[in-house]
């Protein structure tokens, strides 16, 4: 008997700040990063059966490709289309299984789109399914409620991914969060004991993207010092495997402002050789941090903890939110004085959005101020949450204002001649892996190639002056100058379009607004 054919597919995400796909394909890739959870799932696959995965961020979704089930994975911003292929994959007879984040916290919307649910962790719930499948009995939903024990996860089938076509390929060392931030669904999903995954098999899975080629890693954790105690462990073993391999890979990854509190582990990332971390800084003001329940934000002078971290020899990213209930008209000011002075050029700025289950849904449920119209989706482009001291529509008018700032050409770049210069030289135990090689040379010369030979005059200017101001005074830092530099071709497409949509939203919610009002007899009707 042939064996049963599994299709696993990543939805597209469409435009999005974080899909960087304006810049990556300067660089020669097609997306930014590779779908962890997918490869995962395939791992967790018995071994007879034939499993392909298809990630429509790099290659069109066949949706006559022979197979018997199709898995279909879905963050927020992907639901859309997920139930756009969910619903075509069904018409031509294949069994759908929708898992995911967007499926773990919206399941009733994901359920007329399915066969079958996977609710949360997949680990004992996809081989669950899997043997239920192969004896023709599977139930409607496979429904994870215990944390999962991270020795449980398999080691991901990076061999099904197209490697040289991301930026980066994941690692999860980690899941789960222990900080009780408002907003976020992570602590929903994954819960507040940061659970870890065991450092041998961690240097497995670094040492499977070795023998495919890749250079760059993303560690996906949400809080990579979640537990300390193991980040320090895990960043000696990568330093050590880096000198018994000849291999020194790039990496990154996200973690909580305090690691300025931890200059030794600072070192480690730094010698490991990691060149930038993503911060969740969210906002400078302390009411909005205390609100939020951000309080480790709250702590000391937020600005000089960023330049302490960036003075380590780190690029800092940032996410940014406004909305907040404290959050006024002169928010956005405030933001935008606040990135600039701290140099961090890459920042995602997003409106306050209460995703489902989050106690900030509960609270704001509770008071009337969700609009069950709008979307969560991406925090980018709408939000789900009324304001309590701005009306959406200057939500809307401000963070439009925000982001186009931001992104002008001179206020990007200042923000990364700031960041490099705060870098300062290499320091000792760093060089060795800071030295450009490999991917980072072909990055820096096809940065060079394309910003210098094949670009608009605007390009140019805003290109070369910069990484030469680099390569005369920093020039251990020139590949993450070039990289950083490069980045602003996305938002200098991105960013237009986005604020074009976000004033089409304002309108509409001032023209929303009256209508309400008029009912409500605030205001004359207007004759026409």
């Amino acid at each position: 008997m042939r064996p049963i054919r599994l299709l696993l597919v990543n939805p597209a995400n469409g435009s999005s700040f974080w899909g960087l796909e304006h810049a990556v394909a300067l660089f020669g890739r097609n997306y930014s990063t590779a779908p962890l959870g997918l490869a995962t799932v395939a791992a967790l696959s018995p071994e007879h059966w034939d499993v392909r995965i298809r990630d429509e961020n790099v290659a069109a979704t066949d949706l006559d490709e022979p197979c018997d089930i199709v898995g279909i994975t879905a963050m927020n911003v992907q639901a859309a289309r997920a139930f756009v292929l969910a619903d075509a994959f069904r018409r031509r007879g294949r069994t759908v299984v929708i898992g995911g984040p967007y499926a773990t916290l919206e399941p009733e919307r994901c359920a007329p789109h399915a066969d079958v649910l996977v609710i949360g962790e997949a680990e004992r719930t996809w081989p669950a399914f899997c043997r239920d499948y192969e004896r023709g009995e599977t139930a409607a939903r496979y429904v994870e409620r215990e944390p999962i024990d991270l020795a449980e996860s398999p080691v991901p089938r990076y061999d099904l991914l197209r490697e040289g076509n991301y930026s980066s390929l994941p690692i999860q060392t980690s899941r789960g969060c222990p900080y009780t931030c408002e907003f976020c669904d992570i602590i929903v999903m994954q819960g507040r004991r940061v659970r870890t995954k065991p450092i041998d098999r961690i240097l497995a899975e670094a040492e499977a993207l070795r023998r495919s080629g890749g250079d760059t890693i993303f560690f996906t954790d949400d809080n990579f010092l979640g537990n300390l105690k193991h980040a320090r462990a895990l960043l000696a073993a990568l330093i050590d495997h880096s000198a018994r391999t000849d291999w020194r890979p790039t990496l990154f990854s996200q973690a909580s402002v305090n690691l300025a509190e931890q200059p030794e582990l600072l070192d480690l990332m730094v010698r490991a050789g990691f060149s930038r971390i993503f911060l969740g800084v969210e906002t400078p003001r302390r009411a909005s941090l205390e609100e939020a329940g951000k309080r480790v934000n709250a702590r000391g002078d937020l600005i000089e903890r960023i330049f302490t971290i960036q003075r380590a020899g780190l690029m800092v990213w940032a996410g940014m939110i406004v909305g907040f209930d404290s959050d006024d008209e002169a928010v956005f000011d405030e933001q935008f004085e606040f990135l600039q002075e701290a140099g961090i050029a890459v920042a995602m700025v997003g409106m306050l959005n209460a995703p489902p289950q989050t106690p900030l849904y509960a609270r704001l449920d509770a008071e009337g101020r969700i609009d069950a119209n709008a979307d969560w989706a991406d925090n980018c482009a709408w939000t789900n949450i009324v304001p309590r001291r701005l009306s959406r529509a200057a939500l809307f008018q401000g963070y439009a204002g925000l982001v186009q700032r931001l992104y002008a050409q001179e206020n990007y770049a200042s923000r990364v001649r700031a960041n490099v210069a705060r870098m300062g030289p290499a320091r000792t135990g760093e060089s060795a892996s800071r030295l450009p090689h490999g991917t980072e040379l072909r990055d820096l010369w096809r940065a060079i190639e394309v910003f210098t030979f094949s670009s608009s005059a605007e390009r140019r200017r805003h290109f070369l002056p910069n990484l030469v101001w680099a390569f005369r005074h920093h020039p251990r830092r020139v590949v993450e100058a070039a990289i950083h530099l490069g980045m602003w071709s996305h938002f200098e497409t991105y960013v237009p379009k986005l604020v074009a949509a976000l004033e089409q939203a304002a309108a509409h919610e001032q023209v929303r607004a009256r209508e309400i009002a008029w009912r409500r007899r605030e205001v004359p009707a207007v004759a026409t």
